[in-house]
């Protein structure tokens, strides 16, 4: 069984993804889901068990690399609440 996804990506992006398509003489959307399928067969097991990277997306921010720095992030809000409860 398979579903149907439509996406809206930026024409930089289509235009790089038609290029590296062409060049492994695939279609751009076989490429795309190539790299959806490797793209999680990367991902630790783990990740479905932590409660933060469910909230990705979630919210509006400017911060870019959240997937990568949780930790430190959520360290130092609490480094900053505990000093200023000082």
């Amino acid at each position: 069984m398979s579903q149907t996804l439509v996406l809206e990506i930026p024409d930089a992006t289509w235009a790089e993804l038609q290029r590296s398509a062409q060049v492994r003489h695939q279609r751009p959307e076989d490429l795309a889901l190539t790299l959806l399928q490797d793209r999680f067969a990367e991902l630790p097991e783990s990740v479905e068990s932590d409660p933060l990277i469910r909230l990705f997306g979630s919210i509006h921010s400017d911060l870019t690399d959240v997937a990568e720095r949780h930790d430190e992030y959520i360290g130092a809000s609490l480094f900053r609440s505990l000093r200023n409860s000082e």
